[in-house]
């Protein structure tokens, strides 16, 4: 059950990132980059496995993003 929760919390994490790449133009930004470098270390910490874990939108966003 906790491990839902963090998987949701990243969910909202990589939309967010999303966000600011498409809505606010931030791709090459500091804030776009520690964004990132966040989401990397929530997914080492947790044990998140994005090809397992994530649905599928979620999973093409993260494969946008960290590819």
């Amino acid at each position: 059950m906790e491990q839902q929760k963090h998987i949701q919390t990243l969910v909202g994490e990589i939309e967010g990132l999303a966000r600011m790449h498409i809505v606010y133009g931030q791709i090459n930004t500091d804030a776009f980059q520690k964004k990132q470098r966040q989401i990397r270390k929530m997914m080492l910490e947790h044990h998140i496995n994005w090809r397992n874990d994530l649905d599928p939108i979620t999973r093409n966003l993260y494969r946008r993003y960290f590819d």
